[in-house]
């Protein structure tokens, strides 16, 4: 790609989460061990039944991050069934986050550390973050120098974007996210 191009998609994903994800994120098949586009939704790789809800309900996170709380709408809450794409598509937008949001806050919970941050498993949440953003193209992968990588805690420097990790009993619980 020329520079121009490299522009031009790198305004493309920073103004379009979907366009992003659908175009340039990956993810690790636990199945197979196959690297594979996120979110094609076709047969081969999801289920296409759930595109619909999935991009709806990112859709309501986005409006959410992008006011930074500001509206006057309820949080999200959803309850769903195992497999539906949603910790992946959910974690998938917390990459296109620290790439893309100036001063993002994001905050993950789980009972259980081990099943929130291992470096050897790609299947939690920080794993899932680590591989996306491993997987870019070399135009979109952070450079060394301005990750921010311990347990629990992912962020970008040039952007003052952190992710960050909490299995404690009152998670969140200093506030200030935009996104839990």
């Amino acid at each position: 790609m020329t520079p121009a191009e490299i522009k031009a998609e790198y305004l493309k994903c920073k103004g379009d989460y979907w366009y992003y994800l659908k175009t340039y994120a990956k993810t690790l098949d636990k199945d197979t061990g196959e690297v594979k586009p996120f979110a094609t939704f076709n047969a081969k790789w999801d289920k296409p039944e759930y595109e619909e809800f999935i991009h709806w309900f990112l859709d309501r996170i986005h409006e959410r991050v992008v006011a930074k709380r500001q509206i006057d709408k309820p949080d999200i809450c959803d309850e769903k069934s195992r497999q539906m794409y949603v910790t992946n598509s959910v974690m998938a937008y917390c990459a296109w986050s620290l790439l893309f949001v100036e001063n993002w806050r994001g905050l993950v919970t789980h009972e259980k550390e081990d099943k929130m941050d291992n470096k050897t498993d790609f299947n939690t949440p920080f794993g899932m973050v680590d591989f996306m953003l491993s997987h870019s193209p070399e135009w979109l992968t952070p450079r060394k120098d301005d990750l921010i990588r311990s347990h629990m805690n992912i962020g970008l420097k040039c952007r003052n974007s952190l992710l960050i990790g909490d299995a404690g009993i009152r998670p969140g619980a200093g506030g200030g996210f935009d996104l839990i």
